[in-house]
């Protein structure tokens, strides 16, 4: 007969399962590829986007702001701001010319009177100075 030994017993560990856990270890990562991807493409897509609308930024920035188109609203306003001077200029005369003689002239010698150039100045500016913004605003229909 065969002796049992009371110490010779071994003791083995559990089975494990290594194909198994390699198994789930591939479907791990294959879902994280997965989901790396669809985020990569989200990110490329997103780029493109930004790529896409900054070109038509700069186009339409382009369209609107070229050099001639400059020249020529400058050229209009430069020509607004002088009609409207012209108009105030000729309202101003008009009032000046209504005016009492004596108010605009201004005796020189014995017997010589002249308009008084200066006063009239005066009031053409101050007139203009003081209506310029009302009319202009007229003008570009503000």
């Amino acid at each position: 007969m065969e002796e049992v030994n009371e110490y010779d017993t071994i003791t083995y560990p559990p089975a494990y399962d290594v194909s198994g856990k390699l198994d789930e270890y591939q479907q791990r990562q294959k879902d994280f590829n997965k989901q790396l991807l669809e985020q990569l493409n989200q990110q490329q897509k997103y780029i493109v986007k930004l790529v896409e609308s900054s070109n038509e930024d700069v186009q339409e920035s382009k369209r609107l702001i070229s050099p001639e188109e400059r020249r020529a609203e400058r050229f209009e306003q430069v020509m607004a701001e002088h009609k409207v001077k012209r108009v105030l200029e000729k309202e101003t005369m008009d009032l000046w010319n209504a005016k009492p003689v004596e108010e605009r002239m201004i005796r020189v010698g014995w017997f010589r009177k002249e308009e008084d150039k200066d006063k009239r100045d005066l009031l053409i500016k101050t007139y203009i100075n003081e209506h310029f913004e009302e009319y202009l605003k007229m003008e570009f229909d503000i």
